[in-house]
């Protein structure tokens, strides 16, 4: 082996899983924000007496915060990756949250109306694709500034 040549690169073990941790921070941050924001919301009008506020409000955080978690766990920032990258990651980690979080109250609406079939849909006021859109410009600063932060704090430094 000459000087300019590689060492192999041992293929990955076919179970191998990146570490949820980075993942988790980000969702955590998504999380406290969209409950920061809710409850900022609140603050003039008083607490909501309505009894299914509490639940909506989770069904809309969480599966925004999972969905974000997901992808940044399944195709996580590496410290190699470049900088243009790592931002399409963090745009579509957020567009993954908002796809979830609007699948999931598509679900829950269903239930609620008590819709047997997938042909009943059309009754439902569906999100239409600008509220979807401004969703995810809504979320997607954040998750990029996110996953920008840890992709700087773990990237080595230069020589």
């Amino acid at each position: 082996m000459t000087n300019s040549e590689s060492p192999p690169v041992p293929p990955s073990p076919a179970g191998f899983r990146p570490a949820p941790l980075p993942a988790l921070v980000v969702a955590g941050i998504v999380a406290a924000y969209g409950l920061l924001g809710t409850g900022l919301d609140l603050v003039p009008f008083g607490v909501p007496q309505d009894p299914l506020y509490l639940p909506a409000m989770l069904m809309t955080i969480v599966p925004r915060a999972l969905g974000v978690f997901l992808l940044l766990w399944l195709f996580p920032v590496r410290h190699e990756d470049r900088l243009p990258f790592v931002v399409v990651k963090g745009l579509l980690a957020a567009c993954a949250g908002v796809v979830l979080s609007t699948a999931v109250g598509i679900v829950a609406g269903m239930g609620q109306a008590g819709l047997g079939s997938l042909a009943d849909l059309r009754f439902l006021p569906l999100p239409t694709l600008t509220s979807l859109l401004v969703a995810i410009l809504q979320s997607a600063p954040l998750v990029m500034l996110a996953v920008l932060i840890q992709w700087i704090v773990t990237r080595p430094a230069r020589p």
